[in-house]
Order: C-alpha cells, then structure tokens, then sequence
C-alpha cells in the first residue's frame, strides 16, 4: 500500500467514524481545532495527519485510533466486536440470544445441556461457546 492509498484509507475510516458519531465537518473541526476543509481534506484522502493528530482524533471520536486502518469491508460495529475477541458471526449469536426472554435463555441452555448430557460433542461446544461469548459481549 503507497502514501496515497493509506491516505484515502485513513480518510474514509475517519468520514465513517465522524458520521456514526453524529457530527458534521464543521463541529468536528471545531472540537480538533481544525477547519472544515481540513477536515474535508482527509476525509478525501487530500491531507494527511500524524500519530499525535490520529492519537487526538481517535480520543475525540472516542475509539482506539486503529479504527482509521481498517478495511473497507469490516463495520465499525463488527471492529468493535472483533475487539473484543468476537467474530462477526458470532455478534449474530450474541444479539439473538440477548433478544430472548429470560425464560427463553433458560430454556435454551437446558436444551443444550440436555443435548450434552446426551453425549452431543457438538452441543456441549456450543453450550461453552454461548457462555464464553456472553461473558465477551458483556
């Protein structure tokens, strides 16, 4: 990857992360204290900025600033799971399983316990998986 491409990489993951945070060129400019065609500038991949500057923005936009290198095919959302050790297939698991009732957990884990009891290698990883990617997702 050359200069030019990190530019326009780390431009695009700052105009993602300023617009999921809601404000405009002008307002995050003014909190960096920089201008808005500065701000226009990297975000076009046009300007560059600094470890320093990369380190403030990232305070202000409230992320790690390695969130301004990602791909861009992986989600902010989806980052911030594999942060915290998730695959993004397994966000899906993590947020149906929170969308259930409490008796519904309850019952899906004496399901799959049951399942284990059974000998079902297979259901006791996933049993061991749900609880380990609750505790992460947490």
């Amino acid at each position: 990857m050359d200069l030019k491409q990190l530019r326009k990489r780390i431009g695009f993951n700052f105009k993602r992360i300023r617009e999921s945070r809601g404000p405009n060129q002008e307002t995050t400019g003014a909190a960096g204290e920089a201008t808005q065609g500065y701000i226009s500038g990297i975000e076009r991949g046009h300007k560059g900025f600094g470890i320093k500057a990369q380190l403030k923005w990232a305070e202000i936009f409230g992320v790690d600033f390695s969130y301004f290198f990602l791909p861009e095919d992986i989600e902010i959302s989806d980052f911030e799971w594999i942060q915290k050790g998730l695959r993004p297939e397994e966000k899906e698991l993590v947020e149906i399983f929170r969308g259930l009732s409490q008796d519904e957990k309850e019952e899906l884990i004496v399901v799959l316990e049951g399942l284990v009891g059974q000998g079902h290698e297979k259901a006791k990883h996933r049993v061991e998986n749900i609880r380990e990617l609750l505790g992460k997702a947490g």
